[in-house]
């Protein structure tokens, strides 16, 4: 079979963060390796806790598959998320099967995190703090491993109050690290490269 590819020094960067226990967001244009890092890290993190107590997630059930996890809210137990943060920690704390994931869980990985609401996030936070028994600690104490792109894809509510994840109480708390993929490998026209990030942030470049 065919060998792994290598990663690079910025790719490598990002796991040996994931690595140190750190809350992280990694980002980047299309074409810069986003899966091959989230693959790489998710499986030295499971080797590292044991696959058990890392939890690959995305907010739609198409963008969990292609990560081969479950959706958020399935491993969450908050169904579409409607309803107070108290109601759903409540919720979630009196269901044995959900409230053990949560303790269960060391790290969580979120892919496509753009499209997860900001005001879910934060009702996320309050969940496995309470759950967890650790309050005032963001996430209960879950290491947070997040990658998507926020000029791709928007976050997806339930209602008209939708903002983006990195709005929220919880993302300024709990997340320490960030970091953009800058290399492009599925391009080699540096001309064509600059003119589809340019598309991706519509900003023109003088390229």
């Amino acid at each position: 079979p065919a060998s792994p590819p290598t990663l690079s020094t910025e790719q490598q960067t990002v796991v040996h963060c994931a690595l140190s226990g750190q809350s992280l967001f990694f980002t980047g244009s299309a074409g810069t390796g986003k899966s091959l890092v989230l693959r790489a890290l998710v499986k030295e993190l499971k080797a590292k806790h044991g696959a058990d107590h890392v939890f690959v997630t995305a907010p739609t059930g198409v963008a969990a598959c292609n990560v081969g996890g479950i959706t958020l809210h399935s491993f969450a137990g908050v169904g579409l998320g409607k309803g107070s943060a108290t109601f759903l920690a409540d919720k979630v704390a009196n269901n044995e099967s959900k409230a053990a994931k949560w303790n269960q869980c060391q790290v969580l990985v979120i892919d496509e995190v753009s499209m997860l609401d900001g005001h879910l996030m934060d009702k996320l936070d309050a969940v496995a703090q309470r759950v967890r028994g650790q309050k005032g600690v963001p996430f209960g104490g879950i290491q947070l491993v997040l990658c998507g792109d926020f000029y791709q894809l928007p976050p997806v509510g339930v209602d008209r109050t939708t903002c983006f994840a990195f709005e929220s109480q919880a993302w300024k708390r709990a997340v320490t690290q960030t970091f953009q993929l800058t290399h492009v490998y599925r391009q080699r026209d540096p001309v064509f490269v600059q003119c589809l990030n340019d598309l991706r942030t519509g900003v023109v470049s003088d390229a």
